[in-house]
């Protein structure tokens, strides 16, 4: 490993058969107190030029953070202080570090059977930064270098570095705590500046992330049916809630799923309001069923007029609740159940409409049958037309999408197409079979995340372009070039391009054992004409694109 004169606190990931090591050194030139959340805690001074190695314990999906503190003092109980980075003032962290601080994010055992890590600065800075991934495939290293505490703007310094914008003036502006509601600031700009590949603050480029493949660390296989993902904010305030259901919080309901937004307008015959009760305001804001059901009794949806009676009968149903500090509604709708004194804090928490949308487009001069699972199915959609459904949840979640051509179908929805056939039904339980161009989406994922790609692993059979839609200016993904007319003539099929593992159903196409093959004539043929798309199981991770988790996408099939 090479040093560098920097100031610099290096991280390596290193192959372990059963967990994945973390190899902590300090190249300062002073010495650090390292952190690590939830595993390795801390509990030890690291001079110059010493390593600590830490392991995660664990095969599963998992997250934590690493980081250092600085000038610390500690007795002999494992009390005390540091100067930047501290943790509740104990030399075991089991706390997240206080600002100033330089922090590394990683998770592992991903969707898509990757690794995502980043360095953050959300929280400030105290030390400049590397970490680098080991193993067979080439994965980018991640440095902030820059000389942040030298240059730190003066309302943000410290005494241990720069401090974190929202630590100083702890606003909406800075901390973000509502989802979609900030925006690139100053102090942000002037971190992004000096660190680029960093994150400036809670929402920026998801580019920062980075993304490597899980099984560049040798592990052991297993079932990636359903994709794993970070315990999120919603799971943790609905553990929290009292196993009591007779809690009202300041809310009034809004419309329901069927988009009958007049109902309940008519039942409670106000507006809406926003936060500071000044104006109308439209913005749904809402929670998981799960959590509806333990927070209020006030769980409403239907495609009738319900009676103000009814609402406080704690009907099971989702709902879309909107908060606001009304206190004159809530009395309305039940005078025996408790009202909070204030907005309750797990309302400032990601909010998103139940579900997310996917609009297929068919651009093609010809019908397509598009199929889409585990969310809609499929059906006939003739040129020019449209197809669109939601995910239904606002919990972690993957799909696949792909368009199947010259179909037949009898009237009980059973029949074949010349590609992407799905078991010989209309309405697809089951992956496509190749030749098939696949969109592959996963909803609600690490860091707030989506991440999308296309995918000729299972071959070809019309191009296809993937835009996400929304606030976050996130990157259009397509697969245009004609795959079929250039196809190796081993591959070519009647409906396209078929995959090589179809085609020979070896380990060198297929990819059956971790870590077990590489690119090949065909897998570069792939490559060569869609460069964006996935073009074998183990292809380079830049193929799967992300984008801030809470807008809807747009699949157009000959775009």
């Amino acid at each position: 490993m090479a040093t560098t004169p920097l100031l610099l606190l290096v991280l390596l990931l290193l192959p372990l058969s059963q967990a994945t090591t973390f190899v902590i050194t300090n190249n300062c030139s002073q010495s650090i107190w390292p952190a690590s959340i939830p595993y390795g805690g801390g509990g030890l001074e690291l001079l110059p030029s010493q390593n600590w190695t830490i392991t995660t314990n664990t095969t599963n999906s998992t997250s934590g953070i690493i980081w250092a503190r600085t000038n610390c003092t500690f007795d002999s109980s494992g009390n005390g202080t540091c100067l930047s980075g501290d943790c509740s003032s104990a030399l075991n962290c089991t706390s997240r570090p206080t600002s100033p601080v330089t922090v590394v994010e990683y998770s592992l055992y991903q969707w898509g059977n990757n690794d995502f890590y980043d360095i953050s600065l959300t929280d400030g800075f105290n030390l400049p930064i590397d970490i680098t991934p080991t193993g067979p495939e080439n994965c980018s290293a991640v440095k902030c270098t820059g000389n942040i505490s030298g240059e730190c703007l003066p309302e943000l310094r410290a005494a241990g570095g720069c401090k974190g914008a929202c630590d100083v003036y702890k606003t909406e502006e800075y901390c973000c705590n509502k989802t979609g509601r900030c925006s690139p600031t100053k102090y942000s700009r002037f971190f992004k500046s000096l660190c680029p590949n960093a994150y400036s603050y809670p929402l920026d480029d998801p580019t920062s992330t980075f993304t490597c493949k899980s099984d560049v660390f040798e592990r052991p296989s297993r079932p990636s049916s359903t994709p794993p993902s970070i315990k999120s904010s919603f799971k943790e305030f609905e553990n929290s809630l009292p196993k009591s259901s007779s809690l009202l919080v300041f809310g009034e309901p809004v419309y329901d799923m069927y988009d009958d937004d007049d109902m309940f307008l008519e039942v409670l015959d106000k507006p809406f309001y926003d936060d500071d009760q000044s104006e109308p305001d439209v913005q749904q804001e809402l929670f998981t069923p799960s959590v509806h059901n333990k927070a209020t009794n006030l769980i409403v949806i239907s495609n009738k007029k319900i009676a103000i009676q009814d609402l406080s009968n704690g009907l099971d149903i989702e709902a879309s609740i909107y908060f606001s500090r009304m206190l004159k509604e809530t009395q309305m709708l039940s005078n025996n159940l408790t009202v909070t004194k204030g907005p309750p804090t797990w309302a400032k928490l990601e909010m998103s409409k139940i579900g997310r949308q996917i609009d297929i487009g068919n651009n093609c001069s010809h019908p397509i049958w598009p199929g889409s699972i585990p969310y809609g199915g499929g059906l006939h959609l003739p040129p020019s037309q449209n197809w669109t459904f939601t995910t239904n949840t606002t919990n972690s979640t993957f799909g696949t999408i792909w368009a199947r051509t010259n179909c037949t179908f009898d009237s009980s929805g059973n029949g074949i197409c010349l590609s992407g056939d799905c078991s010989g039904a209309l309405n697809c339980t089951s992956n496509p079979s190749s030749p098939a161009t696949v969109v592959k989406y996963s909803l609600y994922q690490w860091g707030n995340n989506d991440f999308y790609s296309i995918n000729l692993v299972n071959g070809f059979n019309l191009p296809v372009a993937i835009t996400p839609t929304g606030p976050a200016n996130c990157s259009a993904v397509a697969c245009t070039d004609n795959s079929t007319e250039e196809c190796p003539s081993e591959l070519k099929s009647a409906g396209g391009c078929k995959s090589a593992c179809d085609v020979f159903k070896t380990d060198e196409y297929c990819c059956n054992k971790v870590g077990s093959c590489s690119p090949t004539k065909y897998s570069r043929f792939f490559k060569s004409l869609c460069p964006n798309a996935c073009s074998y199981p183990m292809d380079n991770p830049t193929s799967t694109f992300t984008c801030t988790s809470g807008g809807d996408f747009t699949v157009t099939f000959c775009p």
